[in-house]
Formats: structure tokens, sequence, C-alpha cells
């Protein structure tokens, strides 16, 4: 039997799919903005442990951590291996890139935001002036159970997750996930080096 649907139910669905659409992408200029307000409060750059578990509320590090490995070397993880790699490059971002962030945010002042969708992402486009410099950073955000989170940002044409990807696949080619692994794990270990020193 076929049903017919009213122009007003039509009407009605419509307006609800543009509602949640624009809620969305509201929200994420709203996480966004959450993360910049963090990154901007401290001008002495330094984070405290507070701070770096609140960034932890808007990154999806698990899905950073995927995708730089790739989908082949995640399965071949064990599950206490998973839980070690993505603890890892959770690390590996606060001591190579948090501070990095940190400077351009505390810094500058965001005098331009935008958001479009990519598929079934959403970007955020922002741009960062700091005296005569100025800054484009995009943010790529996805829906992880009902909330958005970050999942890379572009600065200036320069991806995080793409960067992430080039340098590990360069270790996993050569010795695979387990390689990998223990090269961040002894790097993120010595504070007096930079964690992607192995990597180079």
């Amino acid at each position: 039997m076929l049903y017919r649907i009213s122009a007003t139910a039509v009407a009605v669905l419509a307006a609800l799919l543009i509602v949640t659409t624009v809620a969305q992408a509201r929200t994420g200029i709203g996480v966004v903005s959450g993360l910049v307000q963090i990154l901007s409060e401290k001008p002495d750059r330094q984070l405290s442990n507070d701070n770096l578990s609140d960034i932890s509320q808007y990154v999806d590090f698990d899905y950073i951590a995927r995708y730089a490995i790739g989908p082949y070397e995640w399965n071949c993880l064990s599950s206490n291996k998973k839980k070690e790699y993505v603890a890892l490059v959770k690390r590996l971002m606060e001591q190579r890139y948090y501070d990095r962030w940190q400077k351009l945010f505390a810094d500058g002042k965001i005098v331009e935001t935008t958001q479009s969708k990519a598929g079934m992402d959403i970007l955020v486009n922002t741009l960062v002036v700091s005296g005569k410099r100025r800054t484009y950073a995009r943010w790529r955000l996805h829906s992880l159970r009902g909330d958005l989170k970050i999942i890379s940002l572009d600065v200036n044409g320069k991806d995080l997750l793409d960067h992430l990807k080039h340098r590990f696949n360069r270790v996993v080619s050569k010795g695979g996930g387990l390689k990998l692994i223990a090269g961040l794990r002894s790097q993120v270990q010595q504070s007096n080096q930079p964690p992607e020193a192995f990597l180079r």
C-alpha cells in the first residue's frame, strides 16, 4: 500500500533537517571556541594537567591515531597495544603541537570564523591575526556518539592528520606498527628530545 505524504509534512521535515544542520554547525564553532579558549588563557604557554584533560573533551585522539597508522596496521595490533598507541599519540601531540597552537591563539586574535560541510564532517575556518601576520586555520570535526570532536587542524595548508600519517608510514613501512609504538614510547619518555626525532 502506498501512503501519501502531505506537502505540509514534507515542509516540516525539511525545516527539521535545516535546523539540525545549523545546530550542528554552531556546535562545531562552539567546540573550536572552547578549545581556543583553553589554548589562549595561559600567556606563559604552560598548560597544566587540568588544561590537558579539558583538551581531551574536544579532540578525538582515537580517530587521529587510527587514521595515522592506517586500518591494516591498526587491526594487527592487540587491544593492549591499541590503547598504548593511542596514549602515545596523545602524548606526542601534547609535547609537539600544543605549544605551537597555544602560541598562535594566545598571541593572535580570531577576526573571522565560518563553517561549512565536507561530506559527514564539519569544517570550521578561522582567520587569526597577530600584528601583520595572518594565519588561516581550518578545523575538521566529526560526530562521535552524538558529540562533535576535532580530528584535525590545518594551519596555512599544513594538515595535522596528513602530516602524522606521512611520517608514521615511513616508520611502519620499515618495521610495522610495533616499531612505530616502540619509537614513540622511547621518545615521549625523553623530555629533552622532540617526540618525532626518530621520524626525521
